[in-house]
């Protein structure tokens, strides 16, 4: 049965990549509508420096944004996030960041007025500060390594909160910040897009902690759940990014996370329409999923998709048809300000006229 299965998946995989592609045509996305999806444990943490879990990593890509980020469609790729821009040096190892004028944390009581601030240089040497303290809320530190300076500071911050700067953060101005490292390393651009490097503001976590929601990223955190209830993102109106064409990102208006650990109830889920989505699919889960509901797999078009995740061989994604712009990748870094909902058009041979 299983040999069977991967001949059968070929047009699936097919039409699912062409599903994604065709993202880049669109010349009208559609704004609106709420996202359902389950993450197979708990929420750990949404404290960037002390995420280490994939679950927490989900969130907190959706939440807060550093310096880069990752193109979730090709990780050898870094984007700009908050940084619109970033120039390095003839010896490789000062990089000088020149930060979007437009960034603003997410309204939140922290703040004056409970509206968000426009994020500066010096939140970021903030920031950085925190990824290179001793707390047991840090997990990251080695992000900072190889910055000068972040080694000695870490060290001094055991005895408390270190009485001199990191040698290799200086704030130039406002809007510009530089990091100079001990040796040249074409990974570092890499960890400054490390969620655990995200921006935290001052207010944000003097008032909350290590409970702190308040980032700069697409989503926001409605509230934090209890006893293994569902998470709500709403979407962050002020978010500045957009996509290729010029468009407001995110699309979505929520995504409903919930936090269920049982395989078999996901797909319930999926079935009964209350999942879009279903990560990390076992492959021995499909023979019989494939069987229940082939009419839905082989329709024109489909109402369901599956197609393998690049991590794996014998894991996969499966997907309601009308999700278009979700990607999967090696690293688990999941942009769901790309995804927006459109009903699929029937596919159409070349020597075949469509009905009228």
């Amino acid at each position: 049965m299983k040999s069977l299965l991967y001949i059968f998946l070929i047009p699936l995989i097919f039409f699912s990549c062409k599903n994604a592609a065709d993202e880049s045509s669109q010349k009208e996305t559609k704004y609106g509508g709420t996202l359902k999806i389950n993450e197979a444990g708990i929420l750990r943490t949404i404290y960037p420096p002390a995420v280490e879990d994939n679950i927490s990593l989900h969130i907190v890509f959706q939440v807060y944004e550093g310096l880069v980020k990752y193109d979730t469609k090709d990780l050898s790729k870094i984007l700009p996030a908050i940084a619109r821009e970033w120039d390095i040096d003839s010896t490789n190892t000062i990089y000088t960041f020149h930060l979007n004028d437009s960034i603003y944390f997410h309204d939140d009581d922290c703040f004056e007025g409970g509206k968000g601030r426009k994020v500066t240089a010096e939140d970021f040497k903030y920031t950085f500060e925190l990824l290179c303290t001793n707390t047991k809320d840090n997990k990251n530190f080695k992000v900072m390594d190889n910055v000068i300076g972040a080694r000695q500071y870490y060290e001094a911050s055991i005895s408390g909160k270190p009485d001199l700067d990191i040698e290799g953060i200086k704030v130039i101005n406002e809007m510009t910040l530089q990091i100079t490292i001990e040796n040249p390393n074409p990974l570092f651009i890499y960890f400054m897009a490390n969620p655990a490097a995200s921006l935290l503001a001052r207010e944000a976590v003097e008032k909350y902690g290590n409970k702190t929601t308040v980032g700069t990223g697409p989503f926001k955190i409605k509230k934090l759940p209890e006893n293994n209830e569902p998470l709500y993102l709403v979407r962050n109106k002020k978010y500045s990014n957009k996509d290729k064409n010029g468009g407001k990102l995110p699309y979505l208006d929520t995504i409903k996370v919930s936090f269920i650990s049982s395989t078999q109830k996901e797909l319930t889920m999926f079935e009964e329409g209350d999942l879009d989505i279903v990560f990390g699919l076992p492959g021995d889960y499909i023979p019989k999923f494939l069987d229940k509901h082939i009419d839905k797999f082989e329709s024109n078009p489909p109402q369901y998709i599956l197609h393998p995740e690049e991590k794996s061989t014998d894991i996969y994604s499966l997907l309601q048809s009308r999700i278009n712009g979700f990607y999967t990748n090696s690293q688990n870094y999941l942009d769901l300000s790309i995804i927006y909902f459109e009903e699929p058009k029937a596919y159409v041979e070349k020597n075949e006229k469509p009905v009228q």
